[in-house]
């Protein structure tokens, strides 16, 4: 499996990817071939309707993390923290795991 679906699925819901997988594992399967032509459309609808499903979900859930951000690191709610920043790759990460990370790196400096 391509290592970017790999990622992509391990973000998802296990239930979620689960479907995708399975779905996957249908459409690359040879024995598609010895099914009806009514068969395979009705497997093809059923494909469609859950990836549409998933795809709303997801799109839900973006949206509802575009409105309420939370910290990438920690999932520390913008009210819970002093600051919270954006980075340009749409990550963000609040004051308290920017002052453990630095707190590392010093650590890290004085070894």
């Amino acid at each position: 499996m391509d290592k970017r679906l790999q990622q992509l699925l391990s973000q998802m819901d296990m239930e979620d990817a689960k479907i995708i997988t399975s779905l996957l594992n249908k459409l690359s399967d040879s024995s598609l071939d010895d099914v009806t032509l009514e068969e395979a459309e009705k497997r093809l609808e059923e494909t469609r309707a859950k990836i549409k499903q998933i795809e709303a979900k997801a799109l839900r859930k973006l949206k509802e993390r575009e409105l309420n951000p939370a910290c990438n690191f920690c999932s520390s709610k913008p009210s819970e923290v002093k600051h919270m920043l954006k980075s340009d790759s749409n990550l963000y990460i609040c004051n308290n795991c920017i002052e453990a990370c630095y707190e590392q790196l010093q650590k890290l400096q004085h070894t």
